[in-house]
């Protein structure tokens, strides 16, 4: 009887450190979401900025030098939307559903709840790198078109 209110109280300490990894992974995908959501729009007044400045810029070879910058800037705007547009984090098993139709005992249903946490976790944790590659292709994207702009800029004015 000792040792399977061990294994009880181990098995709730674990679910509880799982639920608070999965927490964690959700909070971690949304701020990465909301720094792509900021970058999006700086990418935006980028292409506005480019925009209104178009006709001081010159055409090098019948080309005109804001292509470049509002190339890479519509590239950003791509790859922010994928860092965003990626497969849904999950939360784990739905627990009011399982105590409704689980038929086992409890301490099985306690280690079923934790073995979809646990597939959760790392379910999560396979969608943040991927992402995070999407933000940087972004962010590499749109400072390569804040140069370009800037030198388009330049050759401008002389």
């Amino acid at each position: 009887m000792r040792h399977e209110a061990e294994a009880e109280r181990a098995t709730e300490a674990m679910t509880a450190e799982a639920q608070r990894q999965i927490g964690l992974q959700y909070d971690t995908g949304s701020a990465q979401d909301l720094k792509t959501l900021g970058m999006i729009a700086a990418s935006i007044a980028g292409a506005a900025f480019i925009a209104s400045a178009e006709h001081q810029w010159r055409s090098v070879l019948g080309v005109p030098v804001w292509v470049v910058p509002l190339l890479l800037l519509v590239l950003a705007e791509g790859l922010f939307v994928m860092s965003i547009w990626q497969e849904a984090f999950q939360r784990g098993p739905d627990v009011p559903d399982l105590y409704r139709t689980f038929s086992g005992t409890m301490i099985e249903m306690k280690a079923r709840i934790l073995r979809e946490l646990v597939e959760a976790i790392e379910h999560n944790r396979a969608l943040l790198p991927p992402k995070q590659r999407w933000y940087a292709a972004g962010m590499w994207s749109l400072f390569l078109s804040v140069i370009t702009a800037a030198l388009a800029l330049l050759a401008g004015v002389r």
